[in-house]
């Protein structure tokens, strides 16, 4: 409410339990991880991932700072053919965009974006 966002949902439990059936009503169009090490993060691509928008953003909190959910996210981009770069926005925050054609806001420089280094 605070953000002035009307559409979201929280499920709180452990990672393994709360997505274990859960399917989305709708495409994710923003996906933010923050599940640290690798099996969690692991897990959380493989069952959200497939779930986000072409062109969604997914914000990777631990990317920079734990070598687990770097692996766990650099191994599945690999494995599902991601082709768009990993990035960084000026404040030090991880994301990438699922592959779409054309162009995006965040392509054009709009996030002050460099490539992010693992």
């Amino acid at each position: 409410e605070k953000a002035g966002v009307s559409r979201y949902e929280i499920h709180p439990g452990w990672f393994e339990d709360t997505l274990a059936d859960w399917r989305p009503d709708k495409p994710i169009s923003i996906l933010r991880l923050d599940a640290d090490w690798y099996a969690s993060t692991k897990l959380c691509l493989e069952k959200l991932f497939p779930h986000v928008a072409k062109g969604g953003l997914v914000i990777l909190d631990d990317y920079r700072t734990w070598e687990g959910c770097a692996k766990a996210v650099d191994e599945y981009r690999k494995k599902t053919g991601s082709n768009r770069p990993v990035q960084e926005t000026k404040h030090g925050v991880a994301y990438f965009l699922k592959d779409q054609a054309g162009d995006s806001f965040l392509d054009k420089g709009n996030f002050n974006s460099r490539p992010a280094s693992s």
